[in-house]
C-alpha cells in the first residue's frame, strides 16, 4: 500500500458524471476506482452525482460512500423526465454500420439539448448550496470527465476558492465542449481555471490545443490493479473476444468488427467471436446473421465474469473509432492477452505495435482482417506479444502508482496556492 502522512494528506471532493441507479461508463468505474486507493491511502474522498427526486441521497459503490446531490428544485427537470418516461416510447431502429467517408463517426457532434443544460445548471446550484456550509471540510474538486461537470467542478472553485483538477477521460472530451451553448467560452473557462490530467498522448495535445498552459497538464494514466500473469490455461483454439457497451456505435467500431471478421473466417472457419457487452442483442444477431455469422460469432450481452472469459479467450480485438484508455483494454493486456486495437488514443499509449500487440488504421476492414490473420499464423509470436502488453500495463497503469501520483498533484496545486 501507498505510505501517506493522513494528517497531510487533501481532502477530496469528486464530482461524477453518473453512478447507479444511473448507467455508469468507464470514466465513472474509473473515478470510483481511483476514489478507493485514495481512501485506502489515507485520503478523505467525497463522491457526489446528480440524483432525481425520487432517487435515495446517498449510496454506496463497491464499498465506497457517496452523495447524491437533489432538492426540491428538481421538479423542473425531474416531472417532465417522469411524464416521458411513462410514455411509450417510440420505436427506433438500431443503427449498427456507418459510413467514415461521409460521417464524423469519431467524436459527438449532436447539440447538447435543453434537458440537459437545465439538468447541469441545476446540478450547479444544488451543489453550491449542499457545500457551502461544508466548504471547509475539503480542500480540492476533482472532476473525471470533461462533459457538463467540468464547468460546473470550475464555477463551484470559483465561488468558494477552491482549485479544480480535471481529467479528460475521452481522446476529444474538452472539445465536445464546443457542443453546448455558448461553448468556446465555456472551453476557455476551464482551460483558464483547472488544473488537467491528461492519460494519454493524445489527451495532452488536445489539451493544449485548447488553450491549456502545458505547466497545468500532468500526464496520468488510467489505473487497474495488478494481479500475475496467468500461465495459459488452455490450448490455442483461435478464440477472439471483444468487450465493450455495444450502446456505443459508432465509437466501438462493431460493424468494422463483423465486416473484418466475414472475410477472416473464409480463411479460419473455425475462429470463434465472443461481443462481450450490453446493447440490443436482437438487432446485433440479425446483423450478424444477414452476414452469414451466426455460426462463429457470439453476442455474450452484459457479463460479471469477464475476466474469466478474457482468461478462455486467444486475442483481444478492440475496433474503436474512439477511446479515452480503455478499461477493457486494460483488463486484457493484464490478463496475458494479445491485442489488436485500432491506433487511437490509448491504445496507441499501452501497445507498442508489432512488439505488445498489434494497431491498425481506423475504420479500415483490410487492415483489421490482416492483423487478426496474422495473430492465427503465429500463435507463439502471439504469445509473446501477450507477455509483453502484461509487462506494459504492469509498468504504467499500477493503480497504487497512479493513486501515488494523483497525491502527488493534489499536494503540489495546495502547496503552490498557499
Amino acid at each position: 500500500m501507498i505510505s501517506v502522512d493522513k494528517h497531510a494528506a487533501p481532502r477530496v471532493l469528486m464530482l461524477l458524471y453518473s453512478l447507479p441507479p444511473v448507467p455508469m461508463g468507464g470514466a465513472e468505474l474509473q473515478g470510483m476506482k481511483l476514489a478507493a486507493a485514495l481512501q485506502a491511502a489515507g485520503t478523505t474522498v467525497l463522491p457526489l452525482t446528480w440524483g432525481k427526486l425520487w432517487h435515495p441521497r446517498s449510496g454506496v459503490f463497491n464499498g465506497i460512500p457517496f452523495v447524491r446531490i437533489r432538492s426540491v428544485l428538481n421538479i423542473i427537470t425531474d416531472i417532465p423526465s417522469l411524464i416521458k418516461r411513462n410514455r411509450k416510447p417510440a420505436s427506433v431502429p438500431t443503427r449498427i454500420l456507418y459510413d467514415d467517408s461521409r460521417e464524423i463517426t469519431n467524436q459527438m457532434t449532436g447539440r447538447v439539448g435543453l434537458a440537459m443544460i437545465l439538468r447541469y445548471r441545476l446540478f450547479y446550484l444544488n451543489c453550491l448550496i449542499y457545500l457551502w456550509r461544508k466548504r471547509k471540510q475539503f480542500d480540492i474538486i476533482h472532476v473525471h470527465t470533461i462533459e457538463w461537470p467540468a464547468f460546473v467542478a470550475v464555477r463551484l472553485g470559483n465561488r468558494l476558492n477552491k482549485p479544480v483538477v480535471i481529467k479528460d477521460s475521452t481522446m476529444n472530451g474538452i472539445t465536445n465542449i464546443l457542443r453546448y451553448p455558448n461553448g468556446g467560452h465555456k472551453q476557455q473557462e476551464i482551460a483558464a481555471y483547472g488544473n488537467f490530467v491528461a492519460m494519454t498522448r493524445m489527451i495532452h495535445t488536445s489539451f493544449l490545443k485548447a488553450g491549456v498552459p502545458s505547466e497545468r497538464i500532468t500526464d496520468i494514466p488510467n489505473g487497474i490493479e495488478i494481479t500475475p500473469l496467468p500461465s495459459k490455461a488452455s490450448p490455442w483454439k483461435q478464440r477472439f473476444i471483444f468487450v465493450g457497451n455495444l450502446r456505443q456505435q459508432p465509437a466501438k467500431g462493431i460493424d468494422i468488427l463483423l465486416l473484418a471478421w466475414k472475410a477472416l473466417i473464409k480463411q479460419y472457419p473455425e475462429a470463434r467471436l465472443d461481443i462481450v457487452g450490453e446493447g440490443d442483442l436482437t438487432a446485433y444477431q440479425e446483423f450478424a446473421r444477414n452476414m452469414g455469422l451466426s455460426e462463429s460469432v457470439h453476442f455474450l450481452g452484459k457479463r460479471q465474469d469477464i475476466r474469466q472469459l478474457l482468461l478462455q479467450s486467444d486475442v483481444f480485438v478492440l475496433p474503436s473509432r474512439r477511446e479515452g484508455m480503455s478499461n477493457a483494454l486494460m483488463e486484457a493486456m493484464i490478463c496475458g492477452l494479445p491485442v489488436v486495437a485500432t491506433d487511437v488514443s490509448g491504445s496507441q499509449d499501452l501497445v507498442e505495435d508489432g512488439v505488445s500487440g498489434l494497431l491498425v488504421p481506423v475504420a479500415n476492414v483490410e487492415a483489421l482482417t490482416s492483423a487478426m490473420i496474422r495473430m492465427l499464423e503465429d500463435p507463439t509470436r502471439s504469445i509473446e506479444m501477450g507477455r509483453r502488453g502484461y509487462e506494459s500495463v504492469k509498468e504504467k497503469c499500477d493503480i497504487n502508482k497512479v493513486t501515488s501520483r494523483y497525491i502527488q498533484l493534489y499536494q503540489q496545486i495546495l502547496s503552490s496556492r498557499s
